[in-house]
């Protein structure tokens, strides 16, 4: 719940953000209600980062994948990708880390 709770809130916030108004609750912002705006909306974005990874990292670690085999992590970033449609997306990805130069 809290996770939503901040994501919809966040979104809000961007919402506010690109009107380019930054009105809120009708009021008009000065340039230190601006900062302070701001401020507040990267401590969200900051709290809702962590905690999304928070519940990454937990649902990762029970999957039940073995975490130090390449091939179990493949095989479960390959189901993943392919239950959400993002296929392609994962291929770009990694197409890109083919281009890494290996150490010799």
């Amino acid at each position: 719940k809290t996770n939503w709770l901040t994501a919809l809130q966040t979104c809000w916030d961007n919402h506010v953000f690109t009107k380019g108004t930054f009105k809120v609750q009708s009021k008009e912002l000065n340039a230190s209600d601006v900062i302070k705006f701001v401020a507040n909306f990267n401590k969200q974005a900051q709290v809702y980062h962590s905690l999304t990874l928070e519940d990454r990292k937990f649902s990762v670690a029970n999957s039940g994948i073995d975490l130090s085999n390449i091939n179990d992590v493949s095989k479960y970033l390959v189901n993943e990708a392919l239950a959400a449609g993002n296929s392609a997306k994962l291929l770009k990805v990694l197409q890109l880390l083919l281009l890494i130069p290996s150490e010799a």
